[in-house]
């Protein structure tokens, strides 16, 4: 990740030496989820938000709590 952005708070760019990347399993799955267009699937709701929570301090936590990502 690079950059989220969320309304009502704008854009923010990611050091991307700070935030962790998802494990190649995990990647995998959600590109097939995305090519599948299967984005409603528990699955990636729990992929999502563990990876928020992992790097809330580098993603705007307050943001991702008002938006219910983690």
């Amino acid at each position: 990740m690079i950059r989220i952005s969320y309304d009502g708070y704008g854009c923010h760019n990611i050091d991307s030496t700070l935030i962790s990347e998802f494990s190649f399993d995990d990647s995998n799955y959600l590109i097939s989820a995305i090519l599948s267009n299967d984005l409603e699937s528990s699955k990636v709701d729990k992929l999502l938000k563990a990876y928020f929570r992992e790097n809330k301090e580098f993603l705007w936590g307050k943001a991702l709590k008002e938006y219910e990502l983690i």
